[in-house]
């Protein structure tokens, strides 16, 4: 699918509802204010394998994931070798893969690059999952996550938002892209923030894989690299703002190096001033030794020269 998606609740780029999708994939945006919302499927009761989305999804409501809206029955699911590459932002309940699941749910081999948001400040936001818990009160339901990638900016900084504390959650091989990419300059001569440039040189969503899926000659295909452009035009406005502050703490840091030079340069003159006053008080001093010492040894011959001046 292409275009826009619109609707109230279970609606994905391709089915509102199903038990398996393989081989698919959407570059459609679905935009709803309902519950149960996926850019695939809004829910799924079985297996999503070899799938892809990279449209934005956007819901005013509950259980909003990349691929899968919710995974809501008693079955056990499964994700594997699926992607998404759109930012997903909802209520409660999103995330980057599935928003939502009540048993177990296995995820391989797959990946997110989008971003996560939520409207509210406890709603559930996970970089590959929203939120899993034992709706059907079996016990002990289980996610399992492995081999998968996922951009841990914003608001999905962990892999799964929240769960049920009586559930089991299992990560393993698996890498938040977006942490290999967090730069922190230091730009001032303190030790606080304020001394401190902090940026993510993070950048994704230029899948140009989707123009040959979709073909150049598609209205569509224009669209998407519109959004390309779009993109490398937010990221260059990013950079260059981060540039632009580098230079004025340059210009600052030089200003800085100027006045201690300056400052230094006080310093050691009045230091050699000191030592030359010490040098010339000390040849003062051995002068005047001296000449003491002289004029104690002239005092026997002068009082010997008045005394025979006195005889005659």
């Amino acid at each position: 699918s292409k275009g826009k998606v619109e609707g109230a609740n279970n609606i994905g780029g391709l089915s509102g509802q199903c038990e398996r999708m393989e081989n698919c994939f959407s570059t459609a945006d679905v935009i709803t204010s309902g519950d149960n919302i996926g850019g695939l499927t809004g829910i799924c009761d079985g297996k999503i394998e070899n799938c892809y989305s990279v449209g934005n999804v956007k819901s005013d409501g509950n259980h909003v994931g990349g691929i899968c809206g919710g995974f809501i029955s008693d079955s056990d699911y499964s994700i594997d070798n699926v992607y998404s590459t759109g930012n997903i932002s909802g209520a409660a309940d999103v995330g980057g893969l599935a928003g939502y699941a009540t048993c177990d749910l296995k995820i391989n081999k797959s990946y997110f690059l989008g971003e996560v948001s939520s409207s509210l400040s406890d709603g559930a936001v996970g970089s590959l999952v929203g939120s899993f818990d034992d709706y059907f009160e079996y016990g002990d339901i289980a996610v399992v996550i492995k081999n998968c990638i996922y951009n841990g900016t914003g608001a999905g900084m962990n892999a799964v938002g929240a769960s049920d504390s009586s559930a089991i959650l299992s990560i393993n091989d698996c890498t938040d892209i977006s942490a290999s990419y967090n730069r922190v300059i230091q730009v001032g001569i303190s030790g606080s923030e304020d001394s401190q440039l902090s940026f993510n040189t993070f950048f994704s969503g230029l899948d140009i894989k989707v123009l040959k899926d979709i073909g150049m000659e598609a209205h569509g295909s224009l669209e998407r690299i519109d959004g390309f452009i779009n993109k490398v035009n937010k990221i260059q406005t990013k950079l260059g703002a981060i540039e632009n502050r580098l230079m004025s703490n340059l210009e600052s840091i030089s200003v800085n190096i100027e006045n201690l030079t300056s400052s230094r340069s006080t310093l050691q003159d009045a230091d050699v001033a000191k030592e030359s006053s010490n040098f010339i008080k000390s040849q003062i001093l051995q002068q005047a030794s001296a000449t003491l010492l002289a004029t104690a040894n002239q005092t026997p011959e002068l009082t010997l020269r008045l005394l025979a001046g006195l005889r005659n």
